[in-house]
């Protein structure tokens, strides 16, 4: 028989530091204590562990230190746990392992970062670690200058740092790429291209997120301030006015009335490893040998099994 009440620990791990694993790991630590925590009969979202694995010694690498402090800070504030100089060194169906440690979790989603496109391999040019493609001051590889790299795929240094792969940059090599596309055909030197950095912003919960802002002016902004100047910036850049008021009047109705839309949970709604620990059988769940559906719970019934959450049962 299935111990009532048993599931396996309800924890999730994000791999990476960095904008994308702090986002990520602010916005599940958000969903699971504070829009989910009505939607279960069986187990209590609230009580779901966040970790955060991070591999150099502090998140944020690529910001100002005291934005990273901050921003660790505000992780913990709202439960995430974070760990720093841990490197995963493997991951399985339900848990990671961070040197010797074993971590059981029932999600696992990597943000450290991802390889290239294999196309930039296919050039035959000079590579870095990842894939990127070397290029120059003109975004040509090495002896390629009928050919431009841009983007995440180019490693481009600048004031010995790395240009970051994210959309600004991205942007402003399509527009130098254009530019010196154009001074060719006018028979004109061509321009070296030269980043410019606006800041960085990074969401972390509700209220919380930190922003180096280095246009029109300086500053190192945290906490409701910087998620603010995140909401503004997010919004301005969106096409027409329509769409703008839309998404404001969205969001807004979402933080204020905790909004959680409609969620549809279908298939094997067994955690990872249940059946491990009640001996694999799995006989304490109702058998049927015409249902199609696992765990022996028939298509459009509501799940009666203590260790599986209620599938599409409303908030009332």
């Amino acid at each position: 028989m299935v111990e009532h009440g048993w599931h396996p620990p309800l924890n999730f791990v994000v791999i990476g530091g960095g904008p994308t694993g702090v986002e990520l790991a602010g916005a599940v630590s958000d969903i699971a204590k504070l829009y989910m925590k009505h939607d279960f009969r069986h187990i209590q979202p609230s009580m779901a562990r966040v970790l955060l694995i991070e591999g150099s010694p502090r998140v944020l690498s690529t910001f100002p230190p005291d934005l990273s402090a901050l921003a660790q800070k505000q992780l913990e504030a709202i439960g995430v746990e974070v760990q720093l100089n841990k490197h995963v060194t493997e991951v399985g169906a339900n848990y990671v392992k961070a040197g010797d440690e074993r971590i059981e979790a029932v999600v696992i989603l990597w943000a450290a970062g991802v390889a290239s496109s294999p196309l930039g391999r296919m050039l035959g040019a000079p590579v870095d670690k990842r894939g990127a493609v070397l290029v120059d001051q003109q975004l040509n590889p090495a002896e390629l200058p009928e050919v431009f790299v841009c983007g995440d795929l180019a490693h481009f240094e600048q004031d010995g740092h790395l240009i970051p792969g994210v959309a600004q940059p991205a942007m402003q090599m399509g527009r130098h790429a254009a530019k010196v596309i154009a001074a060719d055909l006018a028979s004109r030197e061509r321009p070296n291209f030269r980043y410019w950095d606006k800041g960085d912003m990074a969401t972390i919960g509700r209220l919380a997120a930190v922003a180096k802002i280095e246009w029109p002016f300086k500053a190192h902004w945290g906490g409701f301030l910087a998620w603010v100047t995140w909401l503004v910036v997010h919004i301005y850049f969106l096409i027409g006015f329509r769409n703008r008021i839309t998404i404001f009047s969205t969001w807004a109705w979402t933080y204020f009335t905790f909004a959680d839309g409609a969620r549809l949970i279908t298939g094997d709604q067994r955690l990872p490893g249940w059946e491990e620990s009640i001996g694999g059988s799995g006989q304490g769940l109702a058998q049927n040998p015409a249902n199609p559906v696992p765990g022996g719970v028939s298509a459009g019934e509501e799940f009666q099994h203590p260790e599986v959450a209620a599938a599409g049962e409303r908030r009332r």
